[in-house]
């Protein structure tokens, strides 16, 4: 429908750290370790950042990513987090998300040690279950 050529193109593991400069696009999963605009936008596109995943480069954003991590309050950083999103994504186009997900866990109270943010790495060792369970005596 774009009137475009698209091949795939197949990579090892060892040349991921070239993708950039192997493709044009690529689609990929991203979680972040904490719920905070920095780790998508400082880590994945400030022209400093170590996991930057691409060659789009913008001067305006990294400033405005500078500016924002800067800040005293969370209401100007996350005002000026926005607008470099807003130029990443909307304007510049530099990734384009096609997905947002959230992981979900109910959890029962005498459950203890849960936690999930982004990937569900937790390791069910760190868990502890108290006496409040049903099975905590193998009664069940």
């Amino acid at each position: 429908m774009l009137g475009l050529d698209i091949r795939t193109v197949l990579i090892s593991i060892e040349e991921l750290g070239r993708l950039p400069e192997v493709v044009h696009a690529w689609l990929t999963g991203w979680v972040a370790r904490n719920p905070d605009p920095e780790y998508f936008l400082h880590m994945l596109l400030h022209r400093r950042s170590t996991s930057k995943v691409n060659r789009w480069s913008s001067p305006r954003f990294d400033a405005l990513v500078d500016r924002a991590l800067a800040q005293a309050t969370g209401v100007a950083r996350m005002a000026l987090f926005h607008e470099a999103d807003k130029l990443a994504i909307q304007e510049e186009c530099a990734v384009i998300p096609l997905a947002y997900n959230r992981t979900t866990a109910l959890v029962q109270p005498w459950v203890h040690g849960w936690w999930v943010w982004g990937a569900p790495l937790l390791s069910y060792d760190d868990l502890t279950i108290d006496d409040r369970s049903p099975r905590h005596r193998g009664l069940d």
